[in-house]
């Protein structure tokens, strides 16, 4: 295990970079492409307090392409259109730690039917979000769990 360690720790400097650039595409590929759907269909149902919520989660860590926000995308939605595909700029670099956890808790709080923003009392009601919508809030909170470990990567060494 030592010897596997001194080998990924020489290798830091090619590797590094690619998982902070997975890590920034992965982000992108939600809040830009993914939650489209989930976005125009709570518009679409005068959702405002749920859009409100999930725009704010896509403000904190988008990265639009030249810094110009694309305001009317989920507007202009349409099923046909299928999976979209992000577009950003490719960066080396990944979230803050901070940004991410506020990004996981926000995350969590719209799809845990135990958060408190979910019960009887809570901001949200259980039948703001589609079983799809949770889903794919669930996938990517569960895949993100390994993010601050891969832009850590000589501390998790």
């Amino acid at each position: 295990i030592k010897a596997m360690s001194s080998v990924m720790g020489r290798a830091e400097g090619k590797i590094a970079p690619f998982l902070r650039l997975h890590v920034h595409h992965s982000l992108q590929q939600l809040v830009q492409a993914d939650m489209l759907p989930v976005l125009h269909r709570v518009d679409k149902r005068k959702k405002s307090s749920v859009l409100r919520a999930l725009l704010q989660i896509r403000n904190m860590v988008v990265d639009w392409t030249n810094g110009v926000e694309n305001r009317e995308d989920y507007k202009n939605y349409r099923r046909a259109m299928g999976r979209v595909t992000a577009q950003h700029p490719p960066r080396v670099v990944g979230p803050s730690p901070t940004q991410l956890h506020l990004l996981r808790t926000m995350l969590r709080a719209m799809y845990d039917e135990t958060s408190s923003a979910r019960q009887k009392n809570g901001f949200f009601s259980r039948k703001d979000l589609e079983n799809d919508d949770v889903a794919l809030l669930q996938g990517f909170y569960n895949e993100s769990f390994y993010f601050p470990y891969l832009l850590n990567y000589s501390g998790t060494l």
